[in-house]
């Protein structure tokens, strides 16, 4: 699904066999979108879809591309071993506080960009905790057991060296400072490519993070609009109930454009909304339309958002 860079709205769709993989199926999808005129198009997409191939091929069909690049790639750990050491920097702060970007201009499988290093200080706080966490649940395993863990050596290697007695089944066990050190040093680092080399390290990142709106989108589909499972069983009036379920997707978005404000401030979902909007009721006789029962506060700020607010008849006539 393709959707407007700056309102979110979805503006087309394209249906393919659900047995191909979408790295499979991604220049396909481009290639139908171009041909129904979407020709601007900005790719965002995950690091699940990092390959060469897959680089190459979206040089060609998008004006720029952003994707996320994995960490443990040897060009990752160059960028992240030459610029990541002094990135926490106030040159280097986003507007976002706390989270620092420094862009390395790089040539990747022959695709001209700019890798942006990103650290964020307070994922890098909450990673170190769960890791050292983790190990010490791990630690306990460790001193309950009797024998040498020899089937699950892969569940502690990572942090542990553990040393197989000659005499018994018994077994010794230390952490490896070194290998937890280097792990710790790199959390809360995250890379991504793109070849939008006109928009800021900000508008990147909230190119990046916006994916989660489709995301969030085809997860509405699912739950929401009960599109998990199609079963419809001709062609017709499988594209039929595609097609009513991609106009839904449009008007919800169009809610969630307008209610965003209500909805951060008051920490609430789009369920709750719906719910308060529900216990409103009209009724029409021979006098016009009236309430049959006065506007609570929430459903007067809900309305508001639609400029519906005192004259909610007029708008509804």
């Amino acid at each position: 699904m393709f959707c407007d860079e700056a309102t979110k709205t979805p503006l087309y769709y394209n249906r393919y066999n659900g047995s191909l993989t979408d790295k499979t199926n991604l220049s396909f999808v481009l290639a139908n979108a171009k041909s129904v005129g979407i020709t601007r198009v900005k790719m965002i997409l995950d690091g699940g879809f990092w390959s060469e191939e897959c680089l190459t091929s979206l040089q060609g069909f998008c004006d720029a591309f952003i994707v996320g690049m994995p960490t443990y790639l040897k060009e990752s750990e160059r960028i992240l071993a030459a610029h990541g050491a002094d990135i926490e920097k106030y040159i280097n702060e986003l507007t976002r506080h706390h989270i620092y970007c420094v862009p390395v201009n790089a040539e990747i499988y022959g695709v001209s960009g700019r890798v942006l290093v990103y650290y964020d200080s307070y994922n890098h706080l909450n990673q170190c905790m769960e890791m050292s966490n983790h190990i010490n649940r791990l630690k306990a395993e460790l001193a309950a057991l009797a024998r040498y863990p020899k089937s699950k050596l892969n569940r502690y290697t990572p942090y542990f060296v553990l040393t197989k007695h000659e005499q018994d089944s018994g077994f010794d066990y230390a952490v490896d400072t070194e290998k937890v050190e280097k792990m710790r040093k790199s959390k809360g680092y995250f890379l991504i490519f793109s070849t939008d080399m006109d928009s800021s390290p900000s508008d990147i990142l909230d190119h990046y993070r916006a994916k989660d709106a489709d995301e969030k989108l085809f997860a509405q589909i699912k739950v929401d609009m009960e599109g998990r499972r199609i079963r419809t069983h001709n062609k017709e009036t499988t594209e039929g109930k595609t097609f009513v379920t991609f106009i839904a997707c449009v008007i919800r978005s169009y809610l969630l454009n307008r209610l965003s404000k209500y909805l951060t401030d008051n920490s609430t979902s789009m369920k709750k909304v719906f719910s308060q909007l529900s216990n409103i009721t009209i009724l029409s006789g021979h006098d016009g339309y009236r309430f049959t029962k006065a506007l609570t506060k929430k459903q007067k700020q809900i309305l508001l958002a639609f400029n519906a607010v005192g004259d909610i008849i007029d708008s509804i006539k």
